[in-house]
């Protein structure tokens, strides 16, 4: 699973931060929360430093290309059946739910509504003492805003932590604009706790995934090209390198083989990372702005790029290229978790319009049309529901699709929801987990309104597990079953 992307989020606070206070930290307890109906809830965090291990080394690739064909598909619509708007009665209350939430969140508070210099802590929401969840803090004082990934056996994380790499003494993410400071790779396992240190040289990191075997760590490094690192002795290795190119983006498959590279030259490749075969997609479409998604089984890669106008959906079976003719570009791509299907949205000036791309097939079909906007497309384990954020104005209604028979349950829906999304379902599929603020993003003051809450599948109560009011958002969620240790 991969969360939010740590470049984009560093332009983005680069920008609404600017020149920011040298960095500050943050300390807190272990806290049980209740499952009472919002309850508030404080938590925040301890301390403790990593132990550097390995620097790493490199070696040189061996770089290929090959063409690929393409091919044209036209969209085919259907009747849309209408939703059903009424929420089911309030269930029975429940145990609490399975499973382990993990997330970042900086709990200090910001009086001002800005933020300065984030220091986050890697929580843990979890009911292992069978007196309800509780919250605690794993990992301490993570600098920045740090990229976390999950191993595919979903046993152990990576994630970045900006360090002191010019030796003044002082970390921050204000360093890291400057160039004083940068990032460097840990790992943390959830079977013992134990944290380790991966890279010590500060490698120039973007978007760091798992490799297949869940032995590496596949990372882009701009100018440099595609890079793996050993997790076992920190060994590095040049998988493909672009010495007259720079590198945008990376997106690594679900199973680790395959990597999607946008280049600013105005391509998209994808390389192998066991050959270092170098095969080129297109150069239709490229540069900033191009949306992209992995299909669960690794066969298939959809891109978007609204500022053109253009969709394709590539086959890495057969290195086939397909232009979605006839459609415009679209975004909150969500796959069934079988790869069958693809539900994506396309909005227009009054209404917003769920679709469906069948894989079967490669027909399109319009399943939901409502005022406003639809996005947060999150699907059950199962595949059978899909859960959907419709805002209008700043009315944001949670919906769940029953795709059995297409119709929609309208959950929860609040007036003040200005920040709203939807991280995770629960690993068994009943509960859905949703963060609401009151305030603007990033712009909210010292009266803002946030947490993350709870809410059934069938509706009823919504309970609040975590009060992140006047503070920085909560981000990076994964909801794991617990973790089996021998």
């Amino acid at each position: 699973m991969k969360t939010f992307r740590f470049s984009f989020i560093l332009v983005l606070v680069w920008l609404l931060v600017g020149c920011g206070v040298e960095g500050e930290t943050a300390t807190a307890v272990s806290t049980a929360l209740s499952t009472a109906v919002l309850t508030h809830v404080a938590v925040a965090a301890n301390t403790a430093v990593p132990t550097p291990t390995h620097p790493p080394a490199t070696e040189t690739p061996i770089v290929t290309e090959t063409a690929v064909s393409t091919s044209t598909i036209s969209p085919t619509s259907t009747n849309t059946p209408q939703p059903t708007e009424t929420p089911t009665s309030t269930p029975t209350p429940l145990p609490p739910p399975p499973g382990e939430i993990y997330f970042f969140w900086d709990p200090k508070d910001l009086p001002r509504g800005e933020v300065i210099d984030p220091v986050q802590n890697l929580y843990l929401i979890s009911d292992k003492t069978g007196n309800g969840l509780e919250s605690s803090p794993i990992v301490n004082e993570i600098i920045g805003w740090p990229y976390i990934s999950l191993s595919p056996e979903k046993t152990t994380f990576v994630y970045t932590n900006l360090e002191d790499r010019n030796g003044d003494g002082h970390v921050s993410f204000e360093g890291y604009n400057r160039g004083f400071d940068g990032p460097n790779l840990f790992v943390y396992s959830r079977k013992d706790g134990s944290l380790t240190r991966i890279t010590s040289d500060f490698p120039i990191i973007f978007n760091p995934e798992w490799g297949a075997g869940g032995q590496t760590i596949l990372y882009g490094q701009s100018t440099y090209g595609l890079s793996s690192i050993s997790v076992a002795d920190g060994v590095s290795r040049l998988i493909a390198s672009f010495p007259e190119d720079q590198i945008t983006w990376t997106d690594v498959s679900p199973d680790g083989r395959l990597v999607a590279l946008n280049l600013d030259s105005i391509q998209i490749s994808i390389v192998d990372t066991q050959t270092g075969e170098v095969t080129q997609i297109t150069n239709e479409i490229g540069g900033i702005g191009v949306e992209r998604a992995w299909s669960p089984d690794s066969k298939w890669l959809i891109l978007s790029q609204p500022i053109t106008n253009q969709i394709f959906l590539v086959n890495v079976e057969t290195l086939t290229v397909s232009p979605l003719a006839g459609l415009d570009a679209f975004t909150s791509f969500a796959w069934k978790p079988d790869s069958r299907q693809l539900a994506f949205v396309q909005d227009t000036l009054e209404r917003s319009n769920l679709m469906s791309l069948d894989l079967t097939d490669l027909s399109i079909r319009q399943v939901l049309s409502v005022p406003g906007n639809i996005y947060s497309l999150l699907w059950s384990p199962d595949g059978l529901q899909l859960a959907m954020a419709i805002s209008d104005k700043e009315e944001v209604t949670l919906g769940v699709l029953d795709t059995e028979n297409n119709s929609l349950r309208e959950l929860w829906q609040n007036e003040e929801s200005r920040r709203f999304y939807i991280p995770a379902w629960s690993p068994d599929g009943e509960w859905l987990l949703f963060f609401r603020g009151r305030g603007l993003p990033l712009s909210h003051g010292p009266d803002d309104e946030a947490g993350l809450y709870l809410i059934h599948q069938s509706g009823g109560e919504v309970y609040m597990i975590l009060d992140t009011s006047n503070t920085s958002d909560p981000y990076g969620f994964f909801w794991l079953p617990e973790i089996q240790v021998p």
